[in-house]
């Protein structure tokens, strides 16, 4: 494994929901392909956070 992304997330647990923010751990392995790998949670993150009605995906794409 060169690199683990966690997507942002909520905890639910007691009365307050405290949200989780993404994460991104490179390995050593992983320092060569930085660039590759950042740009990768990059476009990840966009899909997961695009509306997805017809009416709104045209502003966001």
């Amino acid at each position: 494994m060169i690199a683990a992304f966690n997507c942002a997330s909520s905890t639910s647990g007691g009365a307050e929901v405290h949200p989780q923010p993404a994460s991104l751990k490179v390995y050593p392995h992983g320092l060569r392909a930085l660039d590759h790998i950042v740009l990768s949670a990059m476009v990840v993150e966009r899909k997961r956070l695009t509306p997805s009605l017809m009416g709104f995906h045209s502003i966001f794409n």
